[in-house]
C-alpha cells in the first residue's frame, strides 16, 4: 500500500526509503495511518530508517521489531530570516552520509548511538517505576494523621489503590502538560494549577517555609476537580474530561470511594514540602556523567513526551505489584538482600545460629550477582574501584534517611527514643548475624577496629526499620511468602484490579 518515492543506498551504509503522503498532517488524524504504514514496511523489510514527508512537516522514524522513535520538523522553521536554522542542521546531520556510514563497524553512528539511547531508557523506565512508588509513599507518610485513626475502618488495599490513583493522576497531568494537551501557555491555569508551575514555586521556597504551609495539596485537588469537572470560564476554558480516575471520593459510596474521599480531605493537610518532594520523584532522575576517572550522579529532568499511555498503564500495574500492611505489635525489619524481606524483630531474634549462617549467605550471593548484572550493563566499565565512589547525590531537596554511624549503637539519632529502641535491637541483632556469618574477621569484644567492622556488617544487612503500627508496602503475597519493601503499593487479586490509567482518562474513557 505505501511504497517508497526514493531509495538511498550505498556500499557499507544503512539504507534510508523516503516516503510521501497526501495528508495535511503526518501523525494527526488521517495522517496516522500513513506513519503506521511506513512502519509496517520498515519491520517487515528489516530496515531502521524511513522518512516520510507531506512536503512541509519531516518525520524521521526508526523502527525495529517491537520499538519505535521518530522525530519531526516543520520546514517553515528551516529558515530565520535568511539563515539556516539549528532545526535544519539538526535534520541535515541525521540523514547525512556520515551519520548512516558504517565505516567498516557492524553499527553506523545513528544506529550506535540509537542502541544507547535504549539502553539508557530501559534504565530510566525502572528507575521511574521506583519513583512512582516512593511518590506513593511519601503520600501515605504524609496523609498518616487521617489514615492512622481510620485504619480499622477502611481495608488496606482500598487505601493503598486510592493513593495510587492519586499519584497516576499526577503521571498523568504531567503527560499531557507536556505534549500540551492541557492549557500550559495559559497563566491562569500555570500560576493556580498547572504541576509544572506548582513546582517552580516551591522550588523557589526554602524547606523550612515549605514545611511551614499547606497550599499544595488543596491546589492539587482543585485542578483534579478542574480536569474532571470542566471550566466554562473565558480566562480558562477546560472542557470536562470525566473519567474514572479523576473522579472525587464519595464517603458514602464503596470501599475505595471512600478511601478516596479520606486520603482527599483537607483535614490534616500535608505540608507543602511532602507535595514538593512528591514532584521531585516524579519529574526528577538521577544520570551518571563521567569527570576524569570517576562518575557521578547529577539530577536530570523526566521527559514525559517520551511516555506513551501504555507504559502508564505499565507503571499503574508495577504498583499493584504492592499492597499496604501495617505493623503489629513487633517492630519490622526490611532485610538490605534479594527483595529486602520483611520479617518481625522478635522473629529474627529467635534465629539460630545456623539460620543466621544461612541468611547471611544468601545475601552474599544477591549481592554478588547484582554486582555482576552492574558490570554487564556498563559497557563503559568503571577502571577502578573508587569510580563508583561519591555516586549517592540526591536529589535537591530529597530527605535521606537517617543512618547510625558505626559503634552508636542507635544513640543520638535525630528519632524519637522508640524508633531509636527499635533501630538499637536491630542492629545488635545485626551484629549477632555478621559474626554468625563470617562478614568479619575474629577479633576481640575490646578492639575498636573490630568494634567498628561489625558494627558496618550489622548496618549493612538492614535496610530500614518500621515501628509497631507503622504502614509499610510489601509485595503481593507478603503473608506467605514474607517478602517485602519499605513502603511500596499493594495489589489486590488480578480479577478484581482497577482498568490502569492513561491518557485516555482524561477523555473519560475507562
Amino acid at each position: 500500500v505505501m511504497k517508497p518515492r526514493r531509495v538511498f543506498e550505498a556500499p557499507d551504509c544503512e539504507r534510508l526509503f523516503v516516503f510521501t503522503t497526501p495528508a495535511q498532517r503526518v501523525g494527526v488524524g488521517a495522517g496516522r495511518r500513513p506513519v503506521a504504514q511506513v512502519v509496517e514496511y520498515l519491520r517487515r523489510r528489516g530496515v531502521p530508517f524511513g522518512l516520510l514527508t507531506n512536503g512541509r512537516e519531516w518525520r524521521f522514524v526508526w523502527a525495529d521489531t517491537d520499538s519505535l522513535a521518530w522525530v519531526e520538523w516543520d520546514a517553515d522553521r528551516w529558515l530565520d530570516v535568511d539563515v539556516c536554522s539549528a532545526q535544519l542542521d539538526v535534520f541535515r546531520r541525521l540523514v547525512s552520509w556520515s551519520a548512516l556510514a558504517r565505516g567498516g563497524t557492524p553499527l553506523s553512528p545513528l544506529l550506535d548511538a540509537i542502541r544507547d539511547t535504549r539502553r539508557g531508557q530501559a534504565k530510566l523506565s525502572k528507575e521511574l517505576g521506583e519513583r512512582v512508588r516512593r511518590s506513593v509513599e511519601t503520600l501515605l507518610r504524609a496523609r498518616a494523621p487521617v489514615v492512622a485513626p481510620a485504619w480499622n475502618d477502611h481495608g488496606g488495599a482500598d487505601l493503598y489503590v486510592a493513593a495510587c490513583h492519586l499519584i497516576m493522576r499526577l503521571v498523568v497531568v504531567l503527560f499531557a502538560e507536556a505534549r500540551e494537551l492541557l492549557p500550559v501557555e495559559n497563566p491562569v491555569y500555570h500560576q493556580a494549577y498547572g504541576l509544572r508551575g506548582l513546582l517552580d514555586q516551591l522550588d523557589r521556597l526554602t524547606p523550612e517555609r515549605r514545611r511551614a504551609r499547606q497550599a499544595a495539596w488543596p491546589r492539587l485537588l482543585a485542578l483534579f476537580r478542574l480536569l474532571h469537572a470542566g471550566s466554562p470560564h473565558p480566562a480558562l476554558a477546560v472542557p470536562a474530561y470525566g473519567g474514572d480516575l479523576f473522579k472525587g471520593g464519595d464517603i458514602d459510596g464503596g470501599g475505595l470511594q471512600r478511601a478516596l474521599a479520606l486520603l482527599e480531605s483537607v483535614a490534616e493537610s500535608p505540608d507543602d514540602d511532602a507535595i514538593h518532594r512528591i514532584l521531585v520523584l516524579l519529574t526528577r532522575t538521577e544520570i551518571r556523567v563521567r569527570e576524569g576517572a570517576t562518575y557521578r550522579k547529577v539530577a536530570a529532568p523526566v521527559d514525559f513526551t517520551e511516555l506513551t499511555s501504555e507504559y502508564i498503564g505499565i507503571l499503574y500495574e508495577g504498583l499493584l505489584d504492592y499492597e499496604l500492611r501495617r505493623a503489629g505489635d513487633e517492630p519490622i525489619v526490611f532485610l538490605a538482600l534479594g527483595d529486602q524481606p520483611a520479617l518481625p524483630l522478635d522473629r529474627l531474634e529467635r534465629m539460630d545460629e545456623k539460620t543466621l549462617a544461612a541468611l547471611v549467605e544468601k545475601a552474599k550471593v544477591k549481592k554478588a550477582a547484582a554486582e555482576d548484572e552492574d558490570e554487564g550493563d556498563d559497557e563503559a566499565g568503571d577502571e577502578d574501584a573508587e569510580a563508583e565512589q561519591g555516586l549517592g547525590e540526591p536529589l535537591p531537596d530529597e530527605p535521606q534517611p537517617d543512618e547510625p554511624q558505626p559503634g552508636d549503637q542507635g544513640v543520638g539519632l535525630t528519632l524519637d527514643d522508640a524508633r531509636a529502641a527499635a533501630r538499637a535491637r536491630a542492629v545488635e541483632w545485626g551484629r549477632r548475624a555478621a559474626r554468625a556469618g563470617k562478614l568479619v574477621k575474629k577479633g576481640k569484644p575490646t578492639d575498636p577496629a573490630y568494634l567498628r567492622d561489625l558494627d558496618a556488617a550489622a548496618n549493612q544487612l538492614i535496610a530500614d526499620v518500621k515501628l509497631p503500627g507503622e504502614l509499610f508496602l510489601v509485595r503481593w503475597g507478603w503473608h506467605t511468602q514474607r517478602r517485602g519493601h519499605l513502603l511500596y503499593p499493594p495489589a489486590t487479586h488480578d480479577a478484581d484490579r482497577t482498568p490502569h490509567p492513561g491518557p485516555a482518562a482524561l477523555r473519560g474513557r475507562r
